[in-house]
């Protein structure tokens, strides 16, 4: 520097002129270079929540970029009385300090997460990266959350309101093992059947209230009588018997087959029967081959396009529909029927210490025999042989989380022990799933999944839409007609498609994805740090230009020629 001013031999001036220095900043940017390498090399290694806790948001890097911040400022303090060909080098430094600033104010009170609804449904809590434990107390016949923790390392002593505990191991996959134990509270008839003799295991039969709700196999009708229930003949009712069926306008339509009229003006597109149904994102879908649920899922279509889909379960008397596609319903309501008498039906019934088996079809008993002793019990039924390898009569399925190796859709496990509880072993709680706990005499729930945040308004999901590329199944585009609602004012319609997101201070609700063709996913994000990171950008691109391009106001500075032969433009 060619000139000094007086106030730079003070002790505050040299404190100033060292700190502003370029032999003290290029040292700092040399480790600024090495920090940004190794952190964009972990994530692209790991993930970038690792590289955030290892570099970004570390205290090391903090005070490399607090050391950063000051030299800048001191660079341009140092200057200082400011002169008009200050101004270009003043707005390169403000702009980098903004930009500092407003990348860490991001890096720590951004919120992005996700919100995903089905149609119908509303929801004000966003789901955040990160575990949460939840405790939940047992208040007006049933559970409300209590109080909540966000988890941050894998083995720590945590308090969750007045629970306190201890996360002693995280699995970061499980496989779940169902088993059936003997040792239910309530009595309940099940036995465990396979029609290979060599098999070890075979399908688990539960007790069932009537012939109606018992599985059926290769036309044969299983049935497992509850326990004190005496077998009794079935009645011949093959001529009032229904089968399932439509009712609308109070009027009758027997189910037929795909492509044939279901009921004036409409089609029947498919037929799906299931033994043990589960609701999947798709419709209906078999579950567990030991269950049992019998349901019949029905898809019709007019002439206009509009497509519905119906569902009718045997031991739930309400019927259940949904537009696919199209906006007028049918009006008609699906009924699963109690069906055409069974030709032939086999019942199991619990006998003093031991079992009952009865064959019996349309013209009576065809066999019938009994077992003493415990199981197994090869049975002869006529033509039918099976074995009967398990029997209980308190029967109760139990779920065992076993640690897996790592896969596509992982599934971890939290390994907990309360510091108050008596339990010695830890508990395994997997995830979005509860374990009950009982503390202090009063019933609770643990529960673990993503860490969640209360938003300031609700979003409900009215509609969602989505275009396919011609001939294919490829989404081309799909869009939400949701409602908002903010605080407790009134719902407010909004449709949100891919670059159209719901605002509201500082919060945007971005279109994200889908599943299936009534599910939406939400992204939203707040970020307090972007109108820094934008006001940094401007002053930075301005003051870049003014410097290379302004006589006036960079005089002296890297790019403009100096007017006549002074020399100080270090000032």
């Amino acid at each position: 520097m060619a000139h000094t001013h007086a106030w730079h031999k003070t002790p505050i001036g040299r404190v100033v002129c060292f700190v502003g220095d370029l032999r003290t900043v290029i040292p700092g940017m040399i480790l600024v270079a090495i920090a940004l390498i190794a952190g964009t090399w972990i994530e692209s290694a790991s993930t970038a929540e690792i590289a955030r806790a290892r570099v970004y948001g570390s205290w090391w890097f903090i005070l490399l970029m607090v050391w950063m911040c000051a030299s800048l400022l001191f660079a341009v303090i140092e200057r200082y009385p400011w002169r008009r060909r200050h101004v270009g080098f003043i707005l390169v430094h403000a702009g980098l300090v903004v930009l500092i600033v407003g990348g860490f104010t991001s890096l720590f009170t951004r919120v992005e997460g996700h919100i995903t609804l089905r149609e119908g449904m509303s929801s004000n809590m966003l789901e955040i990266a990160g575990d949460q434990l939840q405790w939940h107390v047992h208040e007006d016949g049933g559970f409300t959350t209590e109080a909540s923790t966000v988890i941050d390392s894998r083995n720590a002593h945590m308090a969750i309101g007045d629970v306190r505990l201890t996360v002693v191991g995280r699995w970061a996959n499980s496989e779940a093992q169902s088993q059936i134990t003997d040792d239910g509270a309530e009595p309940f008839h099940a036995v465990e059947i396979a029609f290979d003799h060599t098999a070890t295991t075979g399908s688990w039969l539960g007790q069932t209230a009537s012939d109606e709700a018992a599985p059926v196999m290769n036309d044969i009708r299983l049935r497992v009588l509850p326990i004190g229930e005496e077998f009794q003949p079935q009645p011949t009712t093959e001529g009032d018997a229904t089968g399932p069926h439509f009712v609308i306008g109070g009027e009758e339509f027997p189910l037929g087959e795909a492509d044939q009229q279901a009921f004036p003006g409409w089609r029947v597109v498919s037929v799906a029967r299931f033994r043990n149904a589960m609701v999947g994102d798709d419709g209906l879908q078999e579950g567990d081959p030991g269950g049992q649920n019998p349901a019949i899922q029905v898809v019709l279509t007019d002439d206009a396009g509009t497509i519905e889909r119906h569902f009718a379960f045997a031991g739930f008397p309400q019927p259940m529909s949904r537009i696919v596609q199209g906006t007028t319903p049918s009006g008609a309501a699906l009924h699963f029927g109690h069906g055409p008498s069974i030709t032939q039906r086999v019942v199991f019934q619990r006998t003093e210490g031991g079992l009952r088996t009865v064959r019996e079809g349309a013209d009576g008993v065809i066999a019938d025999v009994s077992h003493k002793g415990s199981p197994p019990y090869d049975v002869e039924l006529d033509d039918m042989r099976f074995r009967v390898l398990s029997h209980f009569t308190h029967a109760q399925r139990t779920t065992e989380f076993v640690e897996a190796p790592a896969g596509e859709a992982n599934r971890p496990v939290l390994l907990v022990k309360l510091d108050d509880g008596p339990q010695t072993e830890p508990v395994h709680v997997p995830w979005n799933g509860e374990v009950p706990f009982t503390v202090e005499g009063q019933p609770g729930l643990l529960r673990y999944g993503p860490a969640t945040r209360e938003l300031p308004f609700t979003v409900q999901l009215d509609d969602f839409r989505r275009t396919d590329y011609p001939g294919s199944r490829m989404a081309m585009a799909y869009e939400s007609d949701v409602a908002v609602k903010i605080g407790d004012g009134k719902w407010q319609p909004h449709r949100i498609w891919m670059n159209n997101p719901f605002k509201h201070a500082g919060w945007k609700v971005y279109q994200s994805s889908y599943i299936g063709d009534d599910v939406s996913v939400f992204s939203v994000m707040k970020d307090p740090g972007l109108p820094l990171t934008y006001i940094g950008c401007t002053l930075l691109c301005v003051g870049i230009v003014i410097v290379f391009y302004s006589r006036v106001f960079s005089h002296g500075h890297p790019g403009v020629p100096m007017l006549g032969s002074r020399k100080g433009g270090a000032q």
